[in-house]
């Protein structure tokens, strides 16, 4: 009863916003909002109409991945009244990670922007208070799911100014000292084929990790790399930086320098086939230089990205899509599957056993398939 939708009746409507999600006591200025309750009375099959507003479907007339971007980042705006209002967002994650399990996920790492929960009797949750909010729901999840287990990881814009970022950098060291077992990191991410000044702040990050502070020991996951222009060096600045994983790496393939430190470093990448095709990056996932990657000996684990938005569900699209577009071999699907735990966030004592159990459910699958006519 409190929700309210965005819906323009009639056309031409900017699908940019169309489909916006806000949650108030009063109906929103704007005279285009309507009750979330009324539209879905009065326009057959809204539930459905509303879901295409909000994920991104593939639109083979849009050729430049800045156009793909622009599409991307509305979907965020158009839900963000949505993740920020804490009552639906509580349920939104146990609904989340219920998804994961059912995808026999028991370990995830969420990657959370700084940002502020808040509900209609006037309460809000910031800093750490709004970080604390995801333990609650996880707390309440793992309660029904004792297997299951979360890390986040505290995540900035890249565009945003020097001061910004840093701020949240520290932010991030600090609640991984006193916080270990809710955060395991920080990222920068955003888009990189337009010219942030990504290379002044990565340079910084590097600097102050050089140093023997408190926050040179934060764990870094960067976006890096997710681009296709051969000049961009966020991979490289961001093994300076001594990043653990490195999201993406697509353009890595111009520079075989770079792709040797990480496999001297044992940096590994963050391959998201799905979301690279999406965003129009790699049109043929046959052509994905991830593979490549993998069979040179650089680390890679897969990751969804943004599933919701995709319409993804776990990781199994994932996986699904690169063994038959790569032609990968059981061994190389169990190294990608294995990956994510050798190069994931959790201390050395739980990754460990997480190892430890997965191999056991590994090599039962394979007694299984073994088992099996084809």
């Amino acid at each position: 009863k409190d929700c309210y939708v965005l819906w323009k009746r009639k056309e031409p409507f900017n699908d940019l916003l169309q489909g916006t999600l806000e949650f108030a006591k009063e109906k929103p200025e704007d005279s285009d909002f309507h009750l979330a309750t009324d539209l879905a009375r009065s326009i057959p099959d809204f539930k459905n109409r509303l879901a295409k507003q909000l994920m991104m479907e593939p639109d083979h007339s849009v050729s430049n991945g800045v156009s793909y971007w622009e599409r991307f980042i509305a979907r965020f705006k158009k839900v963000n009244g949505f993740v920020r209002y804490r009552p639906a967002m509580l349920r939104y994650l146990d609904d989340a990670f219920q998804t994961l399990v059912n995808d026999n996920i028991h370990y995830v790492e969420i990657r959370v922007p700084l940002s502020e929960f808040f509900d209609l009797d006037g309460n809000s949750w910031r800093d750490v208070d709004y970080l604390l909010q995801y333990r609650s729901a996880f707390e309440m999840f793992k309660a029904k799911n004792p297997s299951f287990n979360m890390r986040l990881i505290i995540c900035e814009s890249r565009c945003e100014s020097r001061q910004h970022i840093l701020e949240a950098f520290h932010f991030a060291s600090k609640m991984w000292r006193d916080e270990p077992s809710l955060v395991c990191g920080f990222d920068l991410m955003g888009e990189e084929s337009r010219e942030w000044p990504s290379e002044e702040i990565m340079k910084t990050l590097a600097a102050i990790r050089a140093k023997d502070t408190d926050a040179s020991t934060i764990p870094l996951y960067l976006h890096a790399g997710e681009t296709t222009w051969g000049n961009n060096q966020n991979v490289s600045l961001a093994c300076e930086a001594q990043c653990k994983r490195i999201g993406h790496g697509l353009n890595l393939v111009f520079a075989p320098e770079t792709e040797r430190i990480l496999r001297e470093q044992d940096i590994a990448l963050e391959i998201c086939p799905i979301s690279n095709q999406r965003l129009g990056y790699v049109n043929d996932l046959r052509l994905h230089p991830g593979v490549g990657y993998q069979r040179r000996g650089v680390s890679c684990v897969l990751a969804s990205d943004d599933p919701m938005i995709f319409g993804n569900h776990g990781l199994s699209f994932d996986f699904w899509s690169v063994w038959m577009a790569w032609d990968l071999s059981l061994d190389e699907m169990r190294v990608l599957a294995g990956n994510s735990i050798l190069y994931s966030g959790l201390g050395p004592e739980q990754g460990a056993k997480l190892l430890h159990d997965w191999t056991v459910q590994w090599a039962d699958f394979e007694r299984e398939l073994a088992t099996q006519r084809f």
